[in-house]
């Protein structure tokens, strides 16, 4: 079984928690099996609920346009809750 650094956690109220796992751990270390995919929504026992999923094409910066054929390689960076919105 695989594990990652976790980045950032968020409670949800009435729903679990959001848990942002880190795809960058150290400066050489990229974790690309989670890369674009690493925010989860975990429910009170600690079993993921779901998983965001990036739209296939997903570029990594502004200079490319978007290409359905491309694997997605956007990482998260960080979750906010405003007002019980995320």
């Amino acid at each position: 079984m695989q594990s990652y650094p976790i980045g950032m956690i968020l409670p949800v109220p009435g729903s679990g928690r959001l848990v942002l796992f880190e795809a960058y751990p150290t400066r050489d270390g990229i974790h690309r099996e989670i890369w674009g995919r690493e925010v989860f929504l975990f429910d009170a026992g600690n079993r993921p609920v779901w998983q965001i999923a990036p739209e296939p094409g997903a570029t990594d910066d502004m200079h490319r346009n978007f290409d359905a054929t491309r694997p997605a390689t956007d990482t998260f960076s960080a979750i906010t809750n405003i007002d019980e919105l995320f």
